[in-house]
């Protein structure tokens, strides 16, 4: 009898969770948690609805689910980022001027490497907006862990370091969501490194000095 583990396949019902959170990913981008119907996501699936909700039971579990992956994927990116990234003393983010800009580039260089994920965060985020939304609170728990950490990034080379983090995390987001409308018809990096210039000191600054 062969040992070898069977692969998986669509009647594998962990494939199948996976390709149904592929296409809610890719369909959700499109047009958003109000935009999109289970039996249009089940049509793309090859799935009837009651197929469908075999594995998700409601719309909103699917919607959880899928900003569960989205995190997944992007954590799991993220943390090739970091193991890569050639700082000492990171866990404290003590880091160089030069190297926070480094860092910062190369976060948004995911964005390049994962389109479907970007639309899918800049469409929902301006959908969950209003307080009845049932990602509103997952998007203000994660501002706020955003602004924090980037806050803690350029700590030490700024005057007011949680207006610099919102700075920042707005330049990121308002590029994302023009560089995805344009269909990515220019460079986002290269706007990225011009605009960046304005917001953080130069590593030979008065303000970089003083802090």
């Amino acid at each position: 009898m062969s040992s070898q583990p069977k692969s998986h396949t669509r009647d594998d019902p962990l494939a199948r969770r996976e390709q149904i959170l592929d296409e809610a990913i890719r369909i959700i981008g499109e047009r958003g948690y109000y935009g999109f119907a289970v039996q249009d996501l089940a049509g793309r699936c090859g799935l009837t609805t009651a197929g469908l909700l075999y594995h998700f039971k409601t719309k909103e579990q699917l919607f959880m689910a899928v900003l569960s992956e989205r995190d997944r994927r992007a954590e799991e990116a993220l943390m090739r980022l970091l193991a890569s990234f050639p700082v000492e003393n990171f866990a404290k983010l003590a880091l160089p001027l030069g190297e926070v800009v480094t860092l910062l580039r190369a976060v948004l260089e995911i964005t390049v490497a994962q389109p479907e994920l970007s639309r899918l965060f800049v469409v929902l985020g301006a959908e969950s907006l209003h307080k009845s939304h049932p990602g509103y609170a997952y998007f203000r728990r994660r501002e706020e862990r955003v602004i924090e950490m980037l806050a803690r990034i350029v700590g030490a080379h700024v005057v007011d370091p949680r207006s610099t983090a919102r700075q920042i995390s707005a330049l990121m987001l308002g590029l994302q969501q023009q560089w995805l409308g344009a269909d990515g018809e220019w460079d986002l990096l290269a706007q990225w490194d011009q605009a960046i210039a304005k917001v953080l000191p130069e590593p030979d600054s008065k303000v970089a000095q003083a802090k």
